[in-house]
């Protein structure tokens, strides 16, 4: 690095490709030493030494090294590097501890979080109950470089790690329904699965709804349903399941899935098992973030009327029926309390009370 007759760009290559050498990868201290030796007269971050030789030591090693660079948290990495894009790729399990340790860190000045990622890819949001957009935490801007190759790979480790981690992992980002991400992480659970000879129909039906709702999805998902339905218990997930996945496209897709469960809703036989069915479907909307209540379901209210209606008109509803119908309204008129927002305010309490007068 020290001689000057040799141009920077070929150091540089040459320490971008040196991970790329088998005899090299198989050595359990060569990129560990390297870059100690280099960094003791030049910056972690000059010429990439971070990015090209820090990923490719082990767990331990790197821990040392961030120990001796003073980095403790993801916000401490420039967003734009090289380095920060390479560590969340080889080595997401390291990703997740600085990540940790921010969340640790800015939980003593923020209160508790609610949602960590919103809609816009590549930033992690906090979201008041007030505010459904969330307010950016600059520190987690991941890097441009980010693809969506990058998110599975986090996924995967998440998901493979403690089960602390793989909770964080369905609260956090499966939750907000990032179907562009989920997508290839339930593909891979349910090949996974099949490999081992493993997977149930239930657990298939569950990691289906993580996926982008398609053609091929909504076809598997009705042949599943199909062979669950003699299942009450099952039958009434299955709705839910299938909703959980519409949320991940769009108004449209919600619309048409809303109004296929209605009909399969009508559809049921007139016993005690439909209105339990009815129920439980409309107690699980109030399980739902504001984003989903204010922007996607306020939108298609008629349908879900029509869903209140088939409960409140059946031989059995009771008291139980109606209590859950006016829990709903009440949940609705809690939630936009503070919402910014006075229109979508306005149209809500409507809505709520609309249904509590029911």
């Amino acid at each position: 690095m020290n001689d000057k007759n040799v141009a920077r760009l070929f150091k540089n290559q040459i320490l971008e490709n040196l991970h790329q050498i088998d005899y090299l990868k198989k050595s359990s201290s060569f990129f560990y030493n390297l870059v100690c030796r280099l960094t003791e007269s030049y910056r972690h971050d000059q010429y990439n030494f971070d990015a090209h030789l820090g990923p490719f030591c082990s767990k331990d090693q790197i821990l040392n090294l961030l120990s001796h660079w003073s980095i403790e948290y993801i916000e401490q990495i420039d967003s734009s590097s090289l380095f920060r894009s390479k560590l969340i790729y080889y080595q997401p399990f390291i990703t997740i501890h600085l990540i940790q340790c921010d969340l640790n860190e800015k939980k003593k000045n923020n209160g508790t979080f609610s949602n960590y990622f919103q809609r816009k890819r590549r930033t992690i949001k906090y979201q008041t109950f007030w505010d459904i957009d969330g307010s950016d935490l600059d520190a987690f801007i991941f890097p441009r470089s980010f693809s969506l190759d990058y998110y599975s790979h986090l996924s995967f480790a998440l998901y493979d790690s403690s089960r602390k981690q793989r909770k964080w992992l369905f609260d956090i980002v499966i939750n907000e329904q990032y179907g562009e991400i989920t997508t290839p992480f339930s593909l891979h659970l349910i090949f996974q699965y099949k490999t081992n000879k493993a997977i149930s129909v239930k657990q298939r039906l569950s990691l289906i709804r993580y996926q982008l709702m398609t053609q091929d999805s909504f076809d598997q998902f009705l042949i599943l349903f199909n062979q669950t339905s003699s299942n009450v218990h099952q039958r009434e997930q299955n709705y839910i399941l299938f909703l959980q996945c519409a949320f991940s496209i769009n108004d449209e897709q919600v619309r048409n899935i809303l109004q296929w469960i209605q009909k399969r809703f009508t559809d049921e036989r007139l016993t005690d098992e439909r209105l339990t069915i009815i129920e439980t479907f409309l107690r699980t909307l109030s399980e739902y973030n504001n984003r989903v209540q204010i922007k996607i379901l306020s939108i298609h209210f008629e349908t879900i009327e029509a869903i209140i209606e088939l409960a409140l008109n059946h031989l059995d509803q009771s008291q139980n029926t109606l209590q859950i119908i006016v829990n709903y309204g009440l949940f609705l008129l809690h939630r936009v309390e503070y919402h910014p927002n006075t229109e979508q305010v306005e149209q809500i309490e409507i809505l709520a009370c609309k249904i509590i007068k029911r």
